[in-house]
């Protein structure tokens, strides 16, 4: 094995304990324990985690631009702190290379929908959340995706006919509240 790919090894291997020993550290919420973070102390440190693990995914991306995994964490985390810019160029890339999972394929194609979402473009977004719906284990999270883009649209009619063909239940705080608006709006 090349001096290079050692290097890129131990860098993965970095970027993927540092996420892991962070998510035992805040994992950890014991509410009488000293040594545990308090809430608000809790978010900066998870926020200050993600910018690093973009930076190091930054960093190492351009040794391992076919690395579909890095591209899609690079393109979740990016999502997560609103750099669109980002998000968007790393969910196309995971499209680019053509070898990813069909869930990997999904989650960059949800991550492109919000861009759109964000940036203004309800249109847009709907096309990339629409074909989401058939796969069967996303379904929720597309058809939830799905109601933001309408609600953005003004379409209540079809955010009322999205929704409603899933159990109350399995609804996000969210979802209920777009599905209780949109039918205020149509009444």
């Amino acid at each position: 094995m090349g001096f290079k790919a050692h290097a890129i090894r131990r860098v993965c291997a970095a970027v993927l304990f540092s996420g892991y020993r962070l998510s035992q550290v805040l994992s950890n919420t014991e509410p009488n324990s000293t040594d545990r973070l308090s809430g608000e102390s809790r978010l900066h440190a998870q926020a200050y985690q993600q910018q690093l693990l973009i930076e190091r995914l930054r960093q190492l991306l351009p040794y391992a631009p076919t690395w579909i995994h890095g591209h899609l964490m690079l393109a979740e985390l990016a999502m997560q702190q609103m750099d669109l810019a980002t998000a968007y160029a790393s969910a196309q890339a995971v499209l680019q290379l053509g070898k990813a999972s069909s869930s990997m394929v999904f989650r960059a194609k949800l991550i492109l929908g919000r861009c759109y979402l964000q940036r203004g473009s309800p249109e847009k977004a709907r096309e990339y959340f629409e074909p989401l719906l058939q796969v069967r284990e996303f379904e929720n999270i597309a058809r939830e995706e799905l109601a933001a883009s309408l609600i953005a649209l003004g379409d209540y009619a079809g955010v009322i006919s999205t929704l409603s063909t899933l159990p109350r239940q399995d609804l996000s705080q969210a979802a209920l509240t777009a599905l209780s608006y949109a039918q205020a709006k149509m009444n």
